[in-house]
């Protein structure tokens, strides 16, 4: 339950500030389903299970890779006009 309590309050930190975006929920999802990987019983688990929950961490880092990929190409947009033109 202590990581339960680090994520809550960086979360609620969060969302007071900037509110909900999609790269904040992509990074708690990988989180949370990280540490399920951590307390998993491998053992006890058939393997398309363990296959599942990899594709879905790959598919989650993906979205959260292009998510940051197109915001950083939309800053780099914004940097680029010069508001002395306007």
């Amino acid at each position: 339950m202590e990581w339960w309590n680090g994520v809550r309050s960086c979360f609620l930190t969060k969302v007071r500030r900037q509110g909900l975006t999609p790269r904040f929920v992509s990074m708690v999802a990988i989180i949370a389903l990280a540490h399920k990987v951590i307390i998993i019983d491998f053992k006890a688990l058939p393997s398309y299970t363990l296959l599942g929950i990899g594709t879905i961490i790959v598919s989650l880092t993906i979205s959260y890779y292009l998510i940051k990929k197109v915001r950083l190409e939309k800053k780099k947009i914004y940097q680029d006009i010069d508001l002395e033109d306007i």
